[in-house]
């Protein structure tokens, strides 16, 4: 009886799974070129946005960061209907929980309402990386076990800043689409669907700035 090996028809067996899984790229370690870092806010930055629910009113957020007592930063956000302050809050938290914080002083106010489920979307920390390219799509698992698929569809320039429009997928529909950018840790725009296809909130990013630290000058001996 003649010895059967496994190995040849075990690289068939992949092969064919291959074939028929899903046409998505394999998760791939982060490097500096790909990573994103969502959400991490920084000192000197200021961002202002202007958001809108369905058919409502737009509102004009802003939001400014300084430096707070030790690692902590001072956020100030601002939100404004007809050119009139509706609401303001201060916070100093630390980067990583900024997120949080910001979230549970805003959630209760009726005209942060479309920032919270656009800008300040618990899906921005699960997608760390990302090929800048067309075409690009991978899974993206939420800390809320939520899974999506991403695709990268276009290039993309809000306020003056160019990035990657992608679009989030689930269950075979089209729930969110956004323009981003390596180098800004909020979406510089977002918008989320609802079942039939329409927009129920979208934010777009008016002005982006970050304190720019200057170079040492550096003085020749005679």
């Amino acid at each position: 009886m003649k010895n059967i090996t496994l190995y040849p028809l075990l690289l068939l067996m992949l092969s064919l799974n291959a074939c028929h899984g899903p046409n998505v790229q394999v998760e791939l370690p982060p490097d500096m070129q790909n990573q994103w870092q969502p959400i991490f806010l920084s000192v000197g930055e200021t961002y202002q946005f202007q958001t809108q629910q369905s058919n409502d009113d737009s509102t004009v957020v802003s939001l400014a960061l300084k430096q707070a007592a030790g690692t902590q930063l001072k956020a100030w956000w601002e939100l404004s209907q007809r050119g009139a302050v509706s609401f303001s809050t201060q916070l100093t938290e630390s980067a990583d929980n900024l997120l949080t914080a910001s979230k549970a002083a805003l959630i209760t106010e009726p005209s942060a309402t479309a920032l919270v489920n656009t800008v300040l979307m618990d899906w921005w920390p699960a997608i760390d990386y990302l090929r800048w390219e067309i075409g690009y799509k991978r899974e993206v698992q939420t800390d809320m076990n939520t899974v999506f698929i991403l695709k990268v569809i276009a290039e993309c320039d809000i306020a003056s800043i160019k990035g990657s429009q992608i679009q989030l997928i689930s269950g075979g529909k089209k729930v969110a689409e956004a323009c981003i950018a390596p180098t800004v840790p909020l979406p510089l725009s977002v918008k989320r669907y609802q079942a039939d296809g329409t927009v129920e909130y979208s934010a777009i990013m008016l002005n982006y700035q970050t304190l720019q630290v200057a170079e040492p000058t550096v003085v020749s001996e005679p």
